[in-house]
């Protein structure tokens, strides 16, 4: 039973330790949300939209676990917002857009947005591509850790019809954003591979570029030190 008062909401726990609060085994499940929790499929086909949208709002402030190997496809006016204060743990699991992203560069307008005291271990994004796809991923919070960070688009050249098109862009349009950490940023098929702007704090592990004309670029109101072990490898210009 899942009614009020029923089920788990009946039920209680008790941590181990000295001085531990009691509360419901609801309570305590509820740290957690699994992407089960709003019945995403993950086919790669499907258009989960509303779904992902209402699991990611639902995740802040708490774990959301994606299921294993699953692809989440999406088709929005605007991007998915990764909400202030979350935890993911992949899984295996991956964004995918079904329809190219397009229209004016704000924030909101990038594929996933990325919001402040987020902890992701692997954030891995497929976009359609194509002149026109306006953007990947932009982390626009402070206080961000991502393990590996990977951009993907179907077509070369892939956001070319804009200079503010990237796959991926460190730091928000306006204001500023503090102490970001990426072990690795993997970047396919984008003109402008990754951007940095208006970020004081930022540490990267590598950056490997594939497809790109330019790599890795700085905009106006720079990033400001430190900024350690930024290298491209594998990159190669794409025309």
């Amino acid at each position: 039973a899942t009614g009020t008062g029923k089920g788990a909401a009946s039920v209680g726990f008790l941590q181990a330790g000295t001085g531990m609060v009691a509360r419901t085994l609801e309570s305590k499940a509820r740290d957690t949300v699994h992407a089960s929790d709003r019945g995403l499929i993950g086919d790669g086909v499907t258009d989960e939209t509303a779904g992902i949208a209402s699991i990611l709002a639902a995740s802040g402030g708490k774990q959301l676990q994606l299921q294993q190997s699953k692809t989440y496809a999406l088709a929005s006016a605007t991007g998915m917002a990764i909400a202030d204060n979350t935890t993911i743990r992949a899984n295996g699991s991956k964004f995918k857009r079904l329809t190219a992203k397009v229209g004016a560069v704000t924030d909101s307008d990038y594929n996933i947005v990325v919001g402040s005291n987020v902890d992701i271990d692997v954030l891995e994004v497929e976009a359609v591509g194509g002149l026109g796809d306006i953007g990947g991923v932009i982390i626009s919070g402070s206080n961000v850790r991502i393990g590996k960070l990977r951009v993907v688009a179907g077509n070369a050249g892939s956001a070319g019809n804009g200079l503010a098109w990237n796959a991926l862009r460190v730091g928000p349009n306006s204001g500023t954003a503090r102490n970001v950490s990426i072990g690795v940023i993997e970047v396919e098929n984008w003109d402008r591979a990754v951007v940095l702007q208006n970020i004081d704090g930022l540490e990267v592990g590598f950056i490997r570029g594939t497809t790109y004309r330019q790599g890795l670029q700085e905009l106006a109101h720079p990033w400001r030190l430190p900024l350690r072990h930024v290298v491209q490898r594998d990159g190669c210009g794409g025309g």
